[in-house]
């Protein structure tokens, strides 16, 4: 018994690689917001209808949803706005039926950026939402 369990959890752990995989190359970049606000667009809305439709269909799926910003701006407003966008997509997602207990809602602020902040485009970039397996 003790392996059958350890090898539902290293499924359940692909599972969750896998799926936050797919939602990053499908949907992450259509979760969007209000600017410098935490009411989560239309688009935003209609894209997490996906994403949830596609976890209640898998769950064992364990997920952290990570929301990253550019540098403009002081760095605990940031951190906080970004921690409160997260806690949106997390809350959303329970509306839509994701169990509380598969989720993690982390705002990064600008501490990993992903591209230059001195450009538009770099900026752009780094004002992101990441799944990652939880």
């Amino acid at each position: 018994l003790p392996i059958h369990n350890g090898l539902r959890s290293i499924q359940s752990h692909y599972e969750s690689y896998a799926a936050a995989d797919m939602l990053n190359r499908n949907f992450a970049r259509g979760i969007g917001f209000a600017r410098d606000g935490v009411s989560l667009s239309w688009a935003g809305h209609v894209t997490l209808g996906q994403v949830a439709k596609r976890l209640r269909r898998q769950p064992a799926v364990r997920l952290s949803i990570g929301v990253h910003t550019d540098a403009r701006g002081d760095v605990q407003a940031n951190l906080g706005l970004t921690q409160k966008r997260a806690d949106a997509i997390k809350n959303r997602l329970i509306e839509l039926g994701v169990a509380a207990d598969r989720l993690q809602a982390i705002g990064y602020g600008d501490t990993l950026p992903i591209a230059d902040n001195n450009a538009p485009v770099g900026r752009a970039l780094n004002r992101r939402v990441v799944f990652s397996p939880k």
